[in-house]
């Protein structure tokens, strides 16, 4: 059940750490050993490649949201 804990939160994107303070873990080696990531779930970390990158435009916080959510 610990596994399963930590893979599903590392999925929703927790962050490690905050999965080794939920499950007692020294260690962020001992949180990475339970934290496993489905094919999908890697996929969809490499997809925020796909989207365009701006650096320096002063793009308002509507708009950010409405280009972050555009398929």
């Amino acid at each position: 059940m610990r596994h399963t804990l930590a893979t599903r939160l590392v999925q929703q994107g927790v962050d490690l750490y905050t999965v080794q303070r939920i499950l007692g873990h020294k260690t962020g080696i001992m949180t990475q050993r339970y934290a496993h990531h489905s094919p999908e779930s890697l996929r969809a970390g490499l997809s925020v490649l796909e989207k365009p990158f701006r650096i320096g435009t002063n793009l308002t916080q509507e708009t950010r949201i409405r280009e972050a959510t555009r398929d």
